[in-house]
């Protein structure tokens, strides 16, 4: 399905990739994915909606200063409450932050 060879994040139920590297939170995901790009991979990482906000520091701090972006595939749920909030702002964030590198599933 995508051509990366280091794909990182916190394992749900609907993950639909083989060969990851799981992570307790998914800013330690994305700079983990930091880590492997600085080495000459090709990382993606992938997270529910409800871990995003663990990541907006380091995408403004650390991602966009260095003109990095990691591709992220953000599983969008709508229940219960904490991602529905989250779920229904999710692009929006990432639209206003000028973040392009990401698929909503």
């Amino acid at each position: 399905m995508f051509k990366h060879d280091f794909i990182v994040g916190v394992p749900y139920s609907g993950c639909k990739f083989d060969s990851i590297v799981p992570c307790t939170r998914e800013d330690e995901a994305l700079a983990m994915a930091f880590g492997a790009y600085l080495c000459g991979k090709n990382p993606l990482v992938f997270m529910q909606n409800a871990g995003l906000g663990h990541c907006l520091d380091f995408i403004t701090s650390i991602l966009m200063p260095g003109d990095v972006e990691i591709p992220l595939v953000i599983n969008n749920r709508t229940s219960p409450k904490h991602h529905e909030i989250l779920g229904y702002h999710t692009e929006n964030i990432l639209e206003l932050l000028g973040y392009r590198r990401y698929t909503l599933e």
